[in-house]
């Protein structure tokens, strides 16, 4: 994990063609998320070979001696042409090959064969934006790699804490300090204040904003780092830019890089402000006496996620959530009853998609009357609200009224490596794809729960909640676009 534009994938480079000009057979990939990116890194190595055997003005007999053995090296792993030049066996712009039989390709995925060296650059990237793309990296590429191998991946993190790189630095997270296997991940972090070109000078007279101070006072407390005054300025300066994602670009922990929220995050605004006014992991108890309320978004035997929600006094404090892949009904209410039993509360009600009072079971039965039949005493179907963007403009003007639990935060364990993420990293990372339309992935069960808690409220189903669209519930698809409304986000 690194900052931005701090010379990692350079480096690798340097690696790449350094073992292919000189060890023979080595097959190595170079994988990008976008293709014409890969293949300005392949340019790189095709300069450094054009460059194996330059003089310099001025060169001494070393360098002299030095260039003219390149050169010869040179003659035995390529080709000379007429004019003198030397050219590889290959070199086209998504491969490089050479007489030793080694060759260096380049692509946006990669199946099949023996790597010895594969780099991937920018995996965060490309599993935000294309995610099936990104799972075959790690389910065909680093395959490809035998244990005696090796692959470097490297990445500006995006997409918080879901997605293919986020799964992969945790996990390599998690094994710091530990004894290592060859087959195991090793952690690098590389933040933006080590490096030079990120320091400036401090102007004297110079106060630092109070938000500065803060800043860099919690993050010495929490994380024990200690950051120069230039570094500062630099960070101040750069915070200071309009909408710009520091956290995600510049992160000075990991941490802050799997808490940043990307600018195409639906609720980004919301959630930036929350976490400014410490509403984001916050420690509270269930009152004893305001009603608790449990959100379904219900899956066929599929993909299921309920948020629990407590309104008291002027805020609404977000208790926790829970989802689970392949279950039922049935299945995912032994969970609410676990998370009741565990946080200490009885669900006062229970708010279902509409589509929970429809036929959902071999003996005809309805989701509604399942929960029913099983203990729970107060289940609502939530009527379908005509339009989903309405909703999630009621969602953001609901959010700064929000605490959330500590929780909230935390990944949900369902048995497999991975595990899944919690309702606050969905919430998130809940976002539109390139076409502006709502990417339905991972992430989008609990944005659907939470979004329900808005819809319940707006058809009178939260005491105490009153809705800040006027007949939000009235108003069908074809109303809201005739009413001058666009559905985008």
């Amino acid at each position: 994990m690194k900052a931005r534009q701090l010379g990692i994938s350079t480096e690798a480079g340097v690696e790449l063609a350094d073992e292919a000009f000189w060890e023979n057979n080595r097959t190595e990939a170079i994988i990008d998320w976008r293709l014409p990116e890969g293949q300005k890194k392949l340019a790189f190595i095709k300069f450094l070979w054009d460059h194996l055997d330059y003089v310099p003005e001025g060169a001494n007999r070393e360098r002299r001696i030095i260039a003219w053995l390149m050169r010869e090296k040179k003659k035995r792993l390529g080709t000379v042409k007429k004019d003198g030049s030397i050219v590889p066996l290959t070199a086209t712009a998504n491969k490089l090959a050479f007489r030793n039989g080694s060759v260096i390709y380049t692509d946006n995925t990669f199946r099949g064969g023996t790597t010895q060296f594969m780099h991937v650059s920018e995996l965060a990237k490309m599993a935000k934006r294309f995610p099936d793309r990104a799972r075959e990296v790690v389910n065909g590429g680093f395959e490809s790699v035998p244990t005696n191998g090796t692959i470097i991946v490297e990445s500006t993190h995006e997409g918080g804490r879901s997605g293919v790189n986020y799964n992969l630095m945790k996990n390599a997270m998690a094994k710091v300090g530990k004894p290592l296997l060859p087959v195991d991940w090793r952690f690098f972090f590389f933040p933006w204040y080590e490096e030079s070109r990120y320091q400036l000078d401090v102007p004297e007279g110079h106060v630092f904003k109070d938000e500065t101070i803060e800043y860099f006072n919690r993050l010495k407390e929490i994380h024990g780092v200690d950051v120069p005054d230039s570094a500062k300025v630099w960070w101040e300066w750069k915070n200071g830019q309009s909408d710009f994602n520091m956290n995600e670009e510049y992160p000075s922990v990991p941490d802050e890089a799997f808490d940043a929220i990307g600018d195409d995050a639906i609720y980004c605004a919301q959630f930036r402000q929350l976490r400014r006014d410490g509403r984001i992991g916050v420690r509270f108890v269930v009152h004893p006496y305001a009603p608790v309320y449990c959100t379904w978004d219900i899956g066929v035997a599929d993909h299921m996620a309920t948020v629990f929600f407590q309104k008291v006094g002027g805020e609404t404090r977000i208790i926790g959530g829970i989802q689970a892949k392949k279950s039922c009904v049935l299945d995912m209410l032994v969970k609410v009853r676990e998370f009741e039993k565990s946080v200490g509360f009885k669900v006062s009600r229970h708010l279902l998609p509409h589509d929970g009072g429809h036929h959902s079971t071999n003996d005809r039965k309805t989701n509604k009357q399942v929960l029913e039949e099983n203990g729970c005493h107060d289940v609502r179907l939530v009527p379908k609200t005509g339009s989903v963007w309405l909703s999630v403009s009621e969602v953001r003007s609901f959010l700064p009224s929000t605490v959330w639990h500590e929780r909230c935060g935390e990944q949900i364990e369902d048995g497999s490596e991975e595990g899944l993420p919690g309702v606050l990293d969905c919430m998130e990372s809940y976002h539109v794809d390139q076409n502006g339309k709502i990417d339905h992935d991972d992430c989008s069960h609990f944005a659907d729960a939470f979004r329900m808690f808005i819809e319940a409220a707006c058809h009178g189903l939260i005491d105490g909640f009153e809705s800040s669209i006027v007949g939000m519930e009235r108003l069908g698809g074809d109303q809201y676009q005739d009413a001058g409304c666009a559905e985008v986000p």
